[in-house]
């Protein structure tokens, strides 16, 4: 999946010391429910559950990179698929020296169409926590707008008292997945 400014790819085995890397930078574990210290045995574990999940059909988790250069960005995908529901629940990160480049709206929009065009899907969640402002800004960069409850359940999210929901759906007015995010 491409814009033409970023892709989405599986991830690999040759990804594990950049995601480790990456996941050393504080604002990763802050926002989301990666493991801290972030370790090579912890990315060797996410690669291949990504590929097992993704395989069954669980999950998309993929790798965002630069689609002229090949540079690993961050890491995009849908981390709970409820095919009885049609839903999907997404998430994202972005290592820090690709921040504020639009990276992860771009990502979202992809994730999103794909779930819809390809996987036939009719909505897709996204949980921000509510001081998470950058986070709140993709979500609306992305075309995702609040909404009053998740459809997907996801017990870790669900327990935290400043999660915020944001949804997509595949037939709303209001809203447009064809887009392109600055």
């Amino acid at each position: 999946m491409t814009d033409g400014v970023v892709s989405l790819r599986a991830w690999t085995r040759d990804d594990v010391p950049w995601i480790v890397e990456a996941c050393q930078d504080p604002e990763i574990p802050r926002w989301t429910f990666v493991p801290i210290p972030y370790t090579v045995r912890d990315g060797l574990a996410f690669v291949a559950a990504a590929a097992e999940e993704f395989a069954s059909g669980q999950t998309a988790k993929l790798a965002v990179i630069d689609a002229r250069n090949g540079e690993q960005l961050g890491s995009s995908g849908l981390v709970v698929i409820d095919w009885d529901r049609r839903a999907a629940d997404a998430g994202y990160w972005v290592a820090a020296g690709a921040r504020r480049r639009g990276v992860a709206s771009r990502a979202l929009v992809l994730i999103a169409r794909w779930a819809f065009d390809v996987l036939d899907l009719d909505r897709v969640e996204l949980r921000p926590r509510r001081g998470n402002v950058a986070s709140c800004a993709v979500a609306r960069r992305a075309g995702f707008t609040p909404d009053a409850k998740p459809v997907i359940s996801r017990p870790e999210c669900d327990t935290l008292p400043d999660t915020m929901v944001y949804a997509l759906r595949r037939h709303n007015d209001s809203t447009d997945v064809d887009r392109t995010p600055s």
